[in-house]
């Protein structure tokens, strides 16, 4: 209580200030009560309206929009919740978020098993090009030994997400995979296990 006082007072020394408004409205949103989310969802719009003043405003206004849904998530308001993450969801960002406040509806299970399909497919594609990049900078620092447990991991999770009724991309990225294994193998003069 007494950081939202001291907001408060902040708010009306700074009434046009980003930053205040900013993190007034997320010292409201940290308390996780129902009861201060209109405050907070008050201070974000406010914000969002001062974006301007700030050089990253489309990113500050997605992730601010992000915290509003939040807010109402909170107060029990899922539909308002999924429709701000909805109307912010370049490239799928919020795939997972939607998914999840979806499945908290037994009525919108089916829905909620497409978007999070999406969100699922999504973190593994940045799993796995991470996972390659990791391989790719310890092959450079010949660092070889820590090649194959990560390609290792990311190769059986892999198997584990994919339709195995039809050829599909995890197929040709496992291969991918497989071929930078053998040749870390390779390179640690491990002949025997390249081949396998």
């Amino acid at each position: 209580e007494e950081g939202m006082r001291f907001a408060e007072k902040m708010l009306q020394k700074y009434p046009n200030s980003f930053d205040i408004a900013l993190r007034s409205a997320e010292v409201y949103f940290l308390t996780m009560k129902p009861e201060y989310m209109p405050r907070a969802v008050e201070l974000y719009e406010k914000a969002i309206t001062l974006v301007a003043k700030n050089e990253d405003a489309q990113f500050y206004v997605m992730t601010i929009q992000e915290r509003i849904a939040y807010c109402y998530s909170y107060m029990d308001k899922m539909d308002d919740a999924i429709t701000i993450l909805e109307k912010n969801n370049l490239n799928g960002m919020n795939n997972s978020k939607i998914g999840l406040f979806l499945s908290n509806n037994p009525e919108k299970a089916d829905e909620a098993l497409d978007v999070l399909s999406d969100a699922l497919l999504k973190c593994y594609t940045d799993l796995y090009e991470t996972c390659i990049g990791y391989a790719n900078a310890y092959g450079a620092k010949k660092d070889l030994g820590r090649i194959a447990p990560l390609i290792m991991g990311v190769y059986e999770l892999g198997n584990r997400l994919r339709d195995r009724s039809v050829i599909n991309w995890i197929d040709r990225g496992n291969v991918r995979l497989l071929t930078i294994l053998a040749e870390a193998e390779r390179l640690r003069g491990n002949e025997a296990a390249a081949r396998g």
